[in-house]
């Protein structure tokens, strides 16, 4: 709607519509009266005309508006692809590694479009449950629908729904108000009424394929927020969590993705899409692929880790006089100065540090301060490789008497019934710890075991390793026949000689632990045991 002037070229002049302007001449009352498609039905007819294309091809589509929505037509080949966090296709890097787990979440999201259901993602802070999703919003982001949503606390979660019924508009209330004008109902509605018309809409033909994405469900922490958070007219919905357990509480049923640490070659393929989007010269030595399989092994597989060692070396450590900073990263995770590898551990590259992920399950836990977070601490004094010795002997299987006066931690170490099989399920429901069997022991990934050694702080380490090395002294002592002796040796020695590598690496004097001679000596003479 231009002036006359403006539609004039050369001697062709512009026709006017007679008595009219900009501000009426598309004054209808309703986008559903007769004027208002006639007008529509000219504007299409004349468009085809100029362009020489079919306006067919406007008709709406499953999983996409109708002509007359207020934001028709998406941009060429999208469909709403929406969600504060969720990132355009143009930033989005391919997902590096995980082919199998993506071929299996790509089978278990096709079962749900067919018969409906939920897919839970899985896996400790940091192992790429965020990732998975975005990949998949990628991947499909022009197939379906795709509707990402924050889910970490109340608040977030509520401004994801309103953001996403915002972008939609007036549209989801088509089906309900036929014949009615929806922009005038929508205007009147309040962002609640709106966020739970956009829920009933998804129950709508156009959304039989439409992912609903809830990223950090367990976040809610409330059972009653996470059932409710859980669109019920939604036919697929997905969602990431800590907890391995969630899945069976939401009311749908529940196909699940455990995401593990990742394989070698794939945290190389992550190290070396970072160092690509970095500023590193190409001739670099973060480019010799040996150099990043040693610092996928230091970082065990945590891709989180692994992105956060390549912007710590390009950014911190190459401001450095070294050589090698790849060596001197390598270093750092060794050294024998915790306040060393403790700057690692809090570095934010404009993303969490890995201390921030590891204090957010910490916080998840029923009491960030209660039972199960003083197990934690003393798991990762004890040594955990379940290859050597199952730890969870040292809880059932002690030999000493722990009264409170020795034993300032005496409600943890004298407890070997439902409280402790308490606390180790509150440890996995923030994947503190994993179980690949539900008869075997949880698997603890060495990052959580150090920052568990970080947080608990001097004291509580010094009083920790003193409560073990008195505990296994005495254990070992009290075994008086051979048989019970060797046996008592090879449950409780590995675990004496953790504590020797934890007051190594931070710098406990050894010499300060009263009464532990012949402990330590055992542990002098550990070459004599072959356990």
């Amino acid at each position: 709607i231009i002036t006359q002037e403006a539609a004039s070229i050369g001697r062709v002049t512009g026709i006017c519509v007679p008595e009219a302007d900009h501000r009426s001449i598309c004054k209808v009352n309703t986008k559903f009266s007769g004027i208002y498609r006639i007008f529509v039905r000219h504007l299409t007819a004349l468009k085809a005309e100029l362009d020489g294309h079919n306006m067919k091809l406007m008709a709406p589509k499953i999983g996409r508006p109708p002509p007359t929505a207020h934001r028709y037509p998406n941009p060429a080949g999208r469909t709403f692809y929406s969600g504060k966090g969720l990132r355009s296709a143009i930033r989005m890097a391919k997902l590096q590694g995980r082919k199998a787990e993506h071929e299996s979440l790509s089978n278990l999201i096709s079962q749900c479009q067919k018969d409906g259901g939920a897919v839970a993602i899985t896996g400790i802070g940091g192992i790429g449950k965020t990732e998975m999703l975005l990949d998949v919003a990628y991947q499909r982001l022009d197939k379906t629908n795709i509707f990402f949503l924050r889910a970490s606390t109340k608040a977030m979660l509520q401004e994801a729904y309103l953001h996403v019924a915002m972008h939609i508009g007036p549209e989801v209330l088509l089906h309900k108000y036929q014949g009615r004008d929806t922009r005038d109902i929508w205007s009147r509605m309040a962002a609640e009424e709106r966020i739970e018309m956009f829920k009933e809409w998804l129950s709508q033909p156009e959304n039989s394929d439409t992912l609903v994405m809830l990223d950090d469900l367990d976040g809610l922490a409330d059972p009653e927020l996470i059932l409710s958070a859980i669109p019920q007219d939604a036919k697929t919905v997905m969602f990431s969590s800590r907890s391995p357990t969630l899945r069976e509480e939401v009311d749908r049923e529940c196909r699940h993705l455990r995401l593990w640490s990742m394989k070698t070659d794939d945290i190389v393929d992550i190290m070396e899409a970072t160092v690509r989007q970095s500023d590193y010269e190409q001739d670099g030595e973060l480019y010799t692929r040996n150099i990043l399989r040693r610092m996928a092994k230091a970082v065990h597989g945590h891709p989180l880790a692994a992105t956060h060692a390549i912007k710590y070396i390009v950014r911190v450590i190459s401001q450095e006089p070294v050589d090698s900073p790849a060596e001197t990263f390598l270093s750092i995770l060794e050294d024998p100065n915790h306040e060393t590898r403790a700057s690692f551990l809090e570095y934010k590259p404009r993303a969490p540090s890995i201390m921030d992920t590891f204090y957010v399950s910490r916080n998840r836990l029923p009491n960030a301060d209660g039972l199960a977070w003083t197990l934690l601490q003393y798991l990762s004094i004890l040594e955990t490789d379940a290859s050597i010795v199952d730890y969870r002997d040292f809880f059932y299987k002690r030999q000493c008497v722990i009264s409170p006066e020795e034993f300032p931690n005496h409600e943890l170490l004298s407890n070997c019934g439902p409280k402790l099989s308490e606390a180790f399920a509150d440890l996995e429901a923030v994947s503190f710890g994993e179980r690949l069997q539900t008869s075997k022991p949880f698997r603890f990934h060495p990052l959580w075991l150090e920052c568990a050694r970080h947080a608990m702080g001097p004291v509580m380490r010094f009083q920790a390793v003193r409560q073990v090395l008195l505990i296994s002294h005495r254990t070992i002592e009290g075994a008086i026949e051979d048989d019970a002796r060797d046996q008592a040796l090879r449950r409780f020695l590995p675990h004496i000689r953790s504590c020797v590598r934890v007051c190594e690496r931070f710098g406990i004097d050894l010499a300060k632990f009263q009464g532990a001679e012949n402990t330590l000596l055992w542990h002098r003479r550990g070459e004599k045991f072959t356990y």
